[in-house]
This record gives structure tokens, sequence and C-alpha cells, in this order.
């Protein structure tokens, strides 16, 4: 039953993006060649999101893998995941603590819920600070899932609770991981095709002005980004590290 829930989840996430893709397109197609000038995140964020993500995913194959053959996880898959595990339980505390802010929703972020962020059409440029509210949603998600894996797994790795405690272990840690592998297929696919431009975060620590404008208009007027004007690269660089405390 497992494994046709496994292909069911992991199969709906990736048709669900693809056909986002196919009927609504990309948000803002034309910000792809803008050039970046306003600093978001700085070199350690950068790197404890690629390493949360990238051994969540290889923990994902592994472990999605001999669900999908229908057997435990041994051998080489079993080492693989073992291994890459503590990088994750690292990087998803590092996170947790590096953005204390990042989950702290405002008044304005329900304008940005009640039109799902405008990726069903009918509406753009909603309200949205550094974070938008499907962000920050995505953010406590991640963060509860994350620890239910985590202790589940570690659960599974130490029997002391009984045959009883190793089944529900295992459950949880299943199911936890299936639906962290679903948000892991939306969330990759929102931050490249369905947002051109927002990839640059996370690779080079900088968007452009305009991308700030469109997506976060709330950050920009924090910023003190006018929405007529095109503002210098270094004044908006320089007003950035003041927001993020990254002089």
């Amino acid at each position: 039953m497992y494994r046709l829930i496994v292909v069911i989840g992991v199969l709906s996430a990736a048709v669900g993006v693809a056909g986002h893709l196919l009927v609504y397109g990309p948000k803002h197609p034309g910000l792809r060649k803008e050039k970046p000038g306003v600093r978001r995140f700085n070199l350690w964020e950068r790197l404890i999101h690629a390493a949360t993500l990238l051994s969540f995913l290889v923990m994902a194959t592994t472990g999605l893998t001999a669900a999908l053959r229908g057997r435990p996880l041994e051998g080489w898959l079993l080492l693989v995941h073992w291994t890459t595990a503590p990088l994750f339980a690292v990087g998803l505390a590092a996170l947790t603590l590096t953005w204390p802010e990042f989950g702290r929703f405002e008044r304005h972020d329900m304008a940005w819920v009640r039109r799902l962020g405008g990726y069903l059409g009918g509406a753009d440029d909603l309200p949205a600070g550094m974070f938008n509210a499907g962000q920050k949603a995505f953010f406590w998600i991640v963060a509860l899932l994350g620890a239910v894996t985590v202790l589940s797994g570690l659960v599974r790795m130490a029997p002391v609770f009984g045959a009883p405690g190793q089944a529900a272990a295992l459950t949880a840690h299943r199911y936890a991981a299936l639906f962290l592998t679903m948000g892991a297929i939306v969330h990759v696919y929102l931050g490249t095709l369905a947002n051109p431009g927002t990839i640059r975060a996370m690779l080079l620590g900088s968007v452009g002005p305009a991308w700030v404008r469109r997506h976060h208009p709330v950050w920009a007027e924090r910023l003190g980004l006018d929405p007529a004007e095109q503002s210098a690269p270094e004044e908006i660089g320089d007003g950035n590290a003041s927001e993020n405390g990254d002089g």
C-alpha cells in the first residue's frame, strides 16, 4: 500500500507543477535577464539551504527507491541514507535558528493567502515582505515534518520502544518523508521555472530590484525602492545589508 501511495504522491506533485507551468506559465519571465543588485541571502544562508535541500533529496531518493522496490533500506542505499542523515539534521537545525523571524506572519500576508499568491491567476504584485506567506508556511511545514523525520529515524536506529514503537516510528518516518518530498518538488519548481530570476538568490545571493518590487513589494518599500525608478545596485545592496543585519 505504501508503495502505491508513494507513486501517487510523487506523480501528483510532478504532474501538478507541470500542469501549472503549461496552464499559467512563469511569472514575469522578463525578470530572468535582470541584472542582480539587491542582496537577499548571505553566504551562510545559501550554504545551509543548499546543504539541507541536497542532503534531503539524496535521502528521499534512497528511501523512496527502497519503497518502490518493496524492500527495506539495505546495502549501499542504507549506507548513503544514514551517511547523509546527519547533514540534513544539522542543516535543518541551522535553518531554523538562522531565520528566527522567517515564519512570523504579518497582517498583509492574509491578502497573499486569499489570492493563493496569484499562482492561479487573477492577482499580481500581492503584498509580501522579504518572505511571502507561502514561504513562511512552507518553513513551518519543513520544520515540523523535518523534526518528525529526524526523531523517528533516531528511534528506528535505537530500538528502545519495542515493536509497537518501531512500527509507529517507521510509519511517521515514511509519511513525513513523503510529504517533504512532495513539498520539495513544488519548492524547486517555484524557485526556478515558475519565478524566473529567483534561483539567483540562492546561487549568487542577489536578485534584481524589479524582481523585488514585483514579488515582494512590502520588502521593496522597506528597502526604499521607488516603484517607478530603477535604483542603483550599490545603493540597493547597502540598504538590504542593513535590513538583513549583513553589513
